[in-house]
């Protein structure tokens, strides 16, 4: 987990979220902090065409923009998408995916 683009520790808790949502089950990584500029960095060991999660988040109404995917090339950006958050009910959430062609990056 990386906040403002700085490597931090204790931000994130294993299992200390909502528990089963219609977004996620656990075990739920959970921010204890404003998760303004936060970001957790997933890295693949080998070419995936596909990737996604679930989330939640602490709002009973839709949020615009709530995760967003971004693709690298090593350090070269590829692009990026965002998702809205929907209310699920107790939460806001959604299941964000990508499914990657070699011509394109769709959401799936």
């Amino acid at each position: 987990m990386t906040k403002n683009s700085v490597a931090t520790n204790g931000i994130l808790v294993v299992d200390g979220g909502p528990g089963t949502t219609g977004n996620i089950t656990p075990p739920n990584l959970v921010s204890l902090s404003d998760p303004n500029g936060g970001a957790l960095i997933v890295s693949l060991p080998n070419l995936a065409s596909q990737f996604g999660y679930g989330y939640a988040i602490n709002a009973d109404v839709s949020v615009l923009a709530a995760t967003t995917i971004e693709l690298f090339a090593g350090a070269t950006p590829i692009g990026g998408i965002s998702f809205t958050g929907i209310p699920d009910p107790f939460f806001t959430g959604v299941l964000p995916a990508l499914l990657v062609t070699r011509h394109s990056m769709v959401p799936s």
